[in-house]
């Protein structure tokens, strides 16, 4: 930052990652803070769910999006607990879930872990829903999680990739037949506002710092305008499910 090389990211949506202070990172996403509120809606509005259960990895990432949706959920939660990066068994808090009856698990960290989780909970009896965010939604999550995948839920701050058929048809002819990833599309309309600032002849750092700064464009999968913090001003989160092996989406959840 002191630097002032502006940075752009179209997924990194842990909280203090961009903001802090403010001055060269902006996000081209809404951040865990935006998708933590959404996630608890949805699972108490959406879903229904009575009593959620909530559990974290050990990243940055799993931390923050766990407290922000654990403080959204409030009376509905009626537990937390935390596993780590590489673990394998999850009985233990397997046997919690299910003792304290909940209806659905929200699981707030990446698929790694998150697959033979889910799996876990389908073969010890657990018929609620599991709901997890992007770093969770990946099609290795369904390969890794088998038929058990087929209650999973997910949130995220990227747009589907249905919604601009367009795009995805580019994005194969490319990458040899390749699907776009969660985040291809917002990556594509990161990359299109630094290289227009470019193509402007804003190519010195502090020209292009302000060019990205004032921008207020629509790209292909929302509005970019940031506020001083380098937060967009209205982002949009959706949910996805897993239906016949598929992760498909279902809708805008919140912002």
């Amino acid at each position: 930052e002191p630097k002032g090389l502006v940075h752009l990211t179209p997924s990194a949506a842990h909280p203090p990652r961009a903001g802090n202070g403010g001055t060269t990172v902006v996000r081209g996403l809404g951040n865990g803070g935006v998708q933590g509120p959404a996630a608890a809606k949805f699972l108490t509005g959406k879903r229904g769910a009575k009593k959620v259960y909530l559990v974290q990895d050990d990243s940055d990432y799993g931390i923050g999006l766990g407290t922000s949706t654990s403080e959204g959920l409030g009376t509905a939660l009626v537990g937390t607990e935390k596993v780590t990066t590489g673990q394998k068994d999850f009985s233990a808090v397997i046997s919690k879930i299910i003792n304290a009856k909940a209806d659905a698990v929200f699981y707030s960290g990446y698929y790694a872990e998150g697959a033979p989780f889910d799996q876990q909970l389908s073969t010890k009896g657990f018929t609620g829903t599991f709901v997890a965010p992007d770093g969770v939604k990946d099609d290795q999550f369904i390969k890794q999680a088998g038929d058990a995948s087929n209650n999973a839920y997910f949130t995220c701050p990227c747009i589907p990739g249905e919604l601009i058929p367009d795009f995805a048809t580019a994005y194969k002819a490319l990458a040899n037949g390749a699907e776009p990833g969660t985040y291809s599309i917002e990556g594509y309309d990161a990359a299109t506002v630094l290289l227009s600032g470019i193509d402007a002849g804003k190519q010195a750092r502090p020209d292009l710092l302000s060019w990205v700064k004032s921008y207020d464009k629509d790209g292909l999968s929302k509005h970019y305008k940031w506020d001083a913090k380098g937060e967009l001003q209205a982002p949009t989160v959706y949910g996805y499910k897993v239906e016949n092996g598929k992760i498909v989406p279902i809708g805008p959840i919140g912002g």
